[in-house]
């Protein structure tokens, strides 16, 4: 996933290397006008078809193209600093050391969900849900994963699709979801949340409905 403008540079030039390198060894002024446009062609379909690649699996990418650079011991030590920061709420350190334990190792599910809990810190909801969405595509099982998807869609109104992402967090994890999200902190939560939208009926509604549960679901 491409988040910043300096990892667009790096995927133009990786997008290079690897064109350079899938090309055959052809004298294009030497070649017929037909042969040319057929390799201008093929220069094309390599950009694109290693664009789609690099976008979907990076990973994927950079093993099939011999430009591997996982090194887990760097990502793993990135990602306790990154866990200091979040400790010291030092968001935008935790947000930067997350970044580059997933640059080193892109294929850990926690990284992205810690990457996610950084940007929820710093209120980029919208951002967040792209990380978790990454973390549950490598463990769609991760409750973690699946119950800050649902704070995230919950600060962004999106309160059906909170809901049904709760939902998934208790079936995949019934024991951390329910000590999660208690009554008691959801209704904190929420009328936290409230003070900055007094002219939420909606939300309202559901502080209403929740406070009269005797158990949560």
């Amino acid at each position: 996933m491409i988040t910043n403008t300096k990892q667009f540079h790096m995927l133009s030039s990786f997008l290079h290397k690897c064109t350079t390198k899938l090309l055959p060894k052809v004298n294009i002024n030497q070649a017929p006008s037909a042969i040319t446009h057929t390799l201008h062609s093929t220069c094309m379909m390599h950009h694109i078809a290693l664009m789609i690649l690099l976008l979907t699996s990076p990973l994927t990418a950079m093993i099939l193209f011999g430009q591997n650079q996982l090194n887990p011991s760097e990502a793993q030590k990135y990602n306790v600093i990154g866990m200091e920061y979040l400790g010291k709420k030092d968001y935008v350190q935790a947000y930067q050391s997350f970044e580059k334990a997933i640059n080193f190792n892109p294929s850990i599910k926690y990284y992205y969900n810690n990457l996610a809990v950084a940007c929820m810190n710093l209120k980029k909801y919208e951002e967040a849900l792209v990380h978790l969405t990454k973390a549950i595509e490598i463990d769609p099982l991760y409750a973690r994963a699946l119950s800050n998807k649902a704070i995230c869609h919950f600060h962004l109104s999106q309160y059906r699709l909170a809901f049904a992402y709760y939902r998934k967090a208790q079936k995949a994890d019934s024991a951390y979801t329910d000590n999660r999200f208690t009554q008691p902190k959801i209704i904190r939560e929420m009328e936290q949340i409230r003070k900055s939208r007094p002219d939420d009926a909606q939300l309202q509604q559901i502080i209403d409905r929740v406070r009269t549960l005797k158990k949560m679901p």
